[in-house]
């Protein structure tokens, strides 16, 4: 296993192109979903996307996805909805720590074996939290994903499962509860290679992914299903690709992201 410090994309400020979003690495069809808790035209307040969200203060049922692939999240138990929050500027959805969560319906990445995942939050809780996650992690859950908050020693910390699971965390202590963050990782589970990013912060491995592809899976936001981890805090965008990202795709991704979080990379 190695372990490496990747300092290479933050000589600059993470600063997007003029009139550039996420919605634009999906132009070739790429599997995946773009969520923007921003958007209030995509925020519904019960699952059949009937009552819009309005206000600050109403429970998230429904979550459009912006990338076109139809990928909308959604939570049928009224009391385990995320809420709306706005203030500063900034939007973001609200998660209890308790049992809220979104869900997608299956997203199938079954024809890759890359991923790139970011994601903008504040995490405000001193357990477990899942950021995002697809599928699981153990045994017989092979094609999984899973980003999560406050684990172990961890900050951050993503695991990547083919046929055998591989982990790496974030240590940094500046990232310590409550941090706000753009939580990036970056996963090639032939290579294999495995990125987590926070802030800039890279560390990777190159520890075994075993084989095969990602799974056909719903994709978790907030809780995750199996094993629940409910994630205390804010999440103020997530955008998921079944493809490799190039370096220029990750600087204007996360600098969209941060800008969306209020923090500056």
């Amino acid at each position: 296993m190695k372990f490496t410090c990747d300092f290479s994309f933050t000589s600059a400020p993470h600063r997007p192109q003029l009139g550039w979003h996420p919605g634009k690495l999906f132009a070739s069809g790429e599997p995946g979903a773009w969520y923007d808790p921003a958007d209030l035209s995509t925020l519904f307040q019960d699952v059949a996307g009937t009552v819009p969200v309005t206000a600050a203060g109403q429970p998230v049922a429904l979550m459009r996805d912006k990338s076109g692939n139809g990928n909308h999240a959604s939570q049928p138990v009224a009391s385990a909805r995320p809420i709306y929050r706005t203030g500063g500027g900034l939007h973001w959805l609200e998660f209890d720590g308790v049992d809220d969560g979104l869900a997608s319906a299956a997203i199938d990445f079954s024809g890759t074996n890359k991923l790139s995942v970011f994601s903008a939050v504040r995490k405000l809780g001193l357990t477990e939290g899942t950021i995002a996650a697809l599928a699981g992690l153990g045994p017989g859950e092979d094609g999984g994903m899973a980003l999560r908050s406050h684990i172990d020693a961890s900050q951050y910390k993503v695991g990547s499962r083919g046929t055998v699971a591989a982990f790496i965390g974030d240590n940094e202590p500046s990232h310590a509860t409550p941090h706000t963050g753009v939580v990036t990782t970056l996963i090639d589970i032939g290579a294999p290679s495995l990125t987590l990013r926070a802030n800039g912060y890279s560390r990777q491995t190159s520890a075994s992914q075993g084989s095969g592809t990602f799974a056909n899976a719903p994709l978790y936001i907030g809780k995750q299903v199996v094993g629940a981890r409910p994630f205390l805090g804010n999440h103020y965008g997530l955008c998921v690709r079944g493809v490799a990202s190039s370096a220029a795709e990750i600087a204007s991704v996360e600098g969209y992201l941060a800008a969306r979080a209020g923090v500056t990379l």
